[in-house]
């Protein structure tokens, strides 16, 4: 656990609102599962002439991307006899952005041409063309945007034991020893 990090302004010099801007917002959200590859082609059957590859298959589409997750909860702790102290905190719980779409499959491979036989005449007939390669698929949907988090939770607690015992020294010299070390 990380130690406390305190910082002190004075309160008669400070604006009333945003000095404080604290964010938990929440994670980004997976990426959507890429498309399956289209099916190749077929071969072309042999002849006189050799027949044409079918066409490769589409690639099929992305998966959507995974929503992004939800805000997190802030935590404000003021002094009770000061509880407008809270004000001073701007709290923002955004979701997370959604996660990308998956990318498109790949198109499937032409079927190969068939090949061409020698003919009546002693000719050899042409090749089939090879099938066309299938389309890419298309890029699945970006994920929504995660759910706010929370509202702030605000505490007010006795001034003595707004920052816990672990209240350095030096600090407690800067507020004027009004609260005490433990």
């Amino acid at each position: 656990m990380q130690a406390p990090y305190y910082e002190l302004y004075d309160a008669q010099a400070i604006p009333p609102a945003d000095f404080l801007i604290l964010e938990s917002r929440g994670g980004r959200g997976g990426a959507g599962g890429p498309g399956p590859k289209g099916g190749d082609g077929s071969a072309g059957a042999a002849g006189c002439p050799g027949q044409s590859g079918g066409p490769g298959g589409d690639g099929g589409n992305g998966g959507p991307g995974a929503p992004g997750g939800r805000g997190g909860p802030i935590t404000i702790v003021v002094p009770a006899s000061d509880p407008f102290m809270a004000g001073l905190v701007t709290a923002r719980s955004p979701g997370g952005p959604g996660g990308p779409g998956g990318a498109g499959g790949p198109g499937g491979a032409g079927g190969k041409g068939g090949q061409g036989r020698t003919g009546a005449e002693g000719r050899k007939c042409a090749d089939g063309q090879d099938g066309a390669v299938g389309r890419k698929g298309q890029a699945g949907p970006t994920g929504s945007e995660g759910p706010r988090g929370p509202r702030p939770e605000i505490i007010p607690m006795p001034g003595d034991q707004v920052f816990g015992s672990q209240l350095p020294p030096e600090l407690a010299a800067l507020l004027g020893g009004g609260l005490r070390h433990r």
